[in-house]
């Protein structure tokens, strides 16, 4: 059994400050006709959801083996959100010599609340993420830290999907930045850190942002 939609084809133009029963429109092929008034992620930093973790001086990115110390988004426990990754960016800044590596994602599940000698995360350098409401007191429940140090080398999580070619110290290459986007695809719940590792050290320096988005966490998947 079917369903009927009401609405009109055309537009209707509308006027501040009037209260009216608005329809659907529709185009002429009957497709429901949406239109987008802001960006895709602007509702979440109008509310103030919205954070960039930035590294704010360049730096190496370690081999994954190691135990740091890494650059780090931790979503401790307890701290009742989810945080979206949606974009990260690294950008080349100083050129020293440098092998082929590719760049992957660690995590570090669970990752505790607190860094201390006895926990799964024993120290890290917190660089509170910035509101990009740009002047909102809202605070991050996240923490990013580009000094992240571990019990045990993170876990392999997933391939960024980029990687680095040969550099030498006086070379020509163009200015350099990777931008990846996630849509959604990317969630860190309460009690997970995930880190950047590379597959051989990193000689050259980068910046770091991540942007992300911070919802209340659903209390149907427990914490």
């Amino acid at each position: 059994m079917g369903f009927k939609l009401d609405g009109f084809v055309g537009i209707n133009p509308l006027v501040d400050g009037g209260r009216e029963d608005n329809l659907l429109r529709f185009g002429r092929d009957g497709s429901l006709i949406v239109h987008e008034s802001h960006g895709k992620f602007y509702e979440a930093c109008v509310r103030g959801q919205g954070f960039v973790a930035t590294s704010g001086t360049p730096l190496q990115f370690l081999v994954a083996a190691l135990a740091g110390p890494h650059q780090c988004l931790w979503n401790p426990s307890g701290s009742g959100v989810m945080v979206e990754i949606v974009k990260v960016q690294l950008t080349k800044t100083i050129d020293t010599p440098d092998a082929p590596s590719a760049f992957q994602w660690r995590i570090t599940q669970p990752a505790g609340a607190e860094p201390g000698t006895a926990g799964p995360i024993t120290a890290g350098t917190n660089i509170p993420p910035v509101n990009l409401l740009l002047g909102s007191g809202r605070v991050s429940k996240a923490r990013y830290s580009q000094d992240t140090a571990y019990a045990a080398a993170p876990t392999y999580l997933m391939g960024m999907g980029i990687s680095q070619d040969t550099w030498t110290a006086a070379s020509t290459y163009p200015p350099m930045t990777y931008n990846i986007d996630y849509d959604g695809m990317f969630l860190v719940p309460p009690n997970s850190a995930v880190s950047i590792t590379a597959t051989v050290l990193t000689g050259g320096l980068y910046f770091l942002n991540i942007f992300f988005i911070e919802s209340a966490y659903p209390s149907t998947m427990g914490a």
